[in-house]
């Protein structure tokens, strides 16, 4: 849980592509003029399409897989009335992954009172609880996959 989906939701789709942006930076050590290179487009175009949320749909797919962000897919998701669950591998989570999967439902709870008593708004409530939602969901299906883990390569 700690490192599997514990990111919070982005606000807006800008905020996402933002997001995933700083995934790539951070975890991949990828510059935006690296990324527009990979996507065979240019820095600009990059930027241009982030800013104004102009990306080709038949774009998304590679600037999931370079950037190695979810922020984007997981708002989409969420815009689409669903949620987005990352492949279990069916490897029995560890200590730190349940605590991280309390911390998440104790703040999911904490906005949606928040919320309730009109200290939080409707899209802090709905990007909590998506959260817990997930979270809690991406549990269920390492159990039942937990007779037949993957290997890890």
């Amino acid at each position: 849980m700690t490192s599997r989906n514990s990111h919070a939701i982005a606000s807006s789709l800008k905020a996402s592509f933002e997001n995933d942006k700083g995934t790539a930076i951070r975890e991949k050590r990828l510059s935006v003029e690296r990324l527009a290179d990979i996507m065979a487009s240019t820095p600009a175009t990059l930027y241009k399409r982030m800013e104004e949320c102009t990306m080709p749909a038949n774009q998304l797919a590679g600037w999931f897989h370079v950037t190695g962000g979810k922020s984007v897919i997981r708002f989409l998701a969420i815009q689409a009335g669903g949620l987005f669950i990352p492949l279990p591998t069916g490897r029995l989570s560890g200590p730190a992954d349940i605590q991280a999967l309390q911390g998440v439902l104790h703040t999911s709870v904490g906005v949606l009172l928040g919320y309730m008593q009109g200290t939080a708004t409707k899209d802090e409530a709905i990007a909590a609880l998506s959260a817990g939602l997930e979270a809690l969901a991406f549990e269920r299906e390492q159990v039942k996959k937990s007779d037949q883990p993957e290997l890890e390569f």
